[in-house]
């Protein structure tokens, strides 16, 4: 500014919108790698679930209702269990 010992309000709000506008440009960088992590996250996610569902459809009905017979049984014991050790 004019006086080297002062700072005026012009070079003030200089000071700050270069600040601003490097947040800014520190910010759009990284969203560049999050968004592309994301996508990854997204068919990684899809590809889990189709995998599931393939793997779960290669059993026929009767494979499928055994598994949740048993998945039941599992619960049922876990849940007895809690009642005789009083939890």
């Amino acid at each position: 500014g004019e006086d080297p010992k002062l700072i005026t309000t012009v070079d003030a709000d200089g000071v700050a919108l270069a600040a601003i506008q490097g947040l800014y440009q520190i910010l759009q960088e990284q969203d560049a790698p999050i968004a592309s992590l994301e996508s990854g996250l997204m068919a990684l996610t899809q590809t889990g679930a189709q995998t599931d569902k393939k793997w779960l459809s290669s059993f026929g009905w009767a494979t499928n209702l055994l598994l949740g017979f048993l998945i039941a049984l599992v619960l049922l014991g876990g849940l007895t269990q809690k009642r005789r050790s009083g939890v």
